[in-house]
């Protein structure tokens, strides 16, 4: 059993009646490492489809390591999100998908797929350790983001940092260009620090993929400047 599960269990058995079903039922889970919509509610845990209208309170987890594809099919808001399963991916399937997550979110060499037309947007804590984004048109990461190790691949795919970003580990932002090219932007009210050690590089830069900075750059690496 998957530890974030054993933690939902323990959560019940220690409270009673009302309080503890609403403990249990803070988190949805994909209940298995198999390709499947995720508009099917019988494809998560407690069942029920998290993010439609209605149900929108329940943090996704997708968590279990194997080679399969969850299709997101509809314009989903979520009260937060974990893609942390090796091998497992997130499609924004049906052309303008709209994501959007309200709470705490977790990428764990994460992969997530569009069409160019779809969006992600995250509202609250987002934590990435690595990630591969795919022709996702507008990535909007509003809350306090932390890039922690591990290199991120954007292939034609666009990130605004429209909140507070932490660069706190070594790697890299890949950007390649297939099609439209990547980018990387720092808004206006936005900000990216660098700290720590290690070496930060974007690479890919020109020929289509840009970086820009219309908020706050800082680097404090290794006792550096800002």
């Amino acid at each position: 059993m998957n530890k974030n599960r054993m933690v939902g269990v323990s959560c019940v058995a220690a409270l009673s009646g009302a309080a503890g079903l609403a403990c249990a039922q803070n988190e949805s889970f994909w209940v298995a490492p198999v390709s499947g919509l995720w508009s099917d509610g019988a494809n998560w845990t407690p069942p029920g489809v998290p993010g439609v209208p209605g149900n929108t309170n329940r943090r996704a987890v997708i968590d279990l390591d194997g080679a399969y594809t969850v299709a997101l099919d509809f314009d989903a808001q979520v009260a937060g999100l974990e893609l942390s399963g090796v091998g497992a991916s997130l499609a924004l399937a049906a052309p303008g998908t709209d994501l959007v997550s309200n709470g705490i979110n977790t990428f764990v060499g994460a992969s997530i797929t569009g069409d160019l037309s779809t969006t992600l947007r995250t509202r609250g804590a987002t934590t990435f350790s690595g990630a591969s984004l795919n022709s996702i048109g507008r990535v909007d990461l509003g809350g306090a983001t932390e890039f922690t190790d591990d290199d991120i691949d954007l292939c034609d795919t666009c990130v605004f940092l429209t909140g507070s970003g932490v660069w706190s580990g070594p790697g890299s932002f890949r950007l390649q260009n297939d099609f439209v090219g990547s980018e990387i932007v720092i808004e206006t009210g936005g900000s990216l620090a660098l700290l720590g050690a290690g070496s930060r590089t974007i690479e890919g830069v020109g020929a289509g993929n840009r970086f820009i900075n219309r908020g706050n750059l800082r680097v404090a690496l290794d006792g550096a400047g800002d």
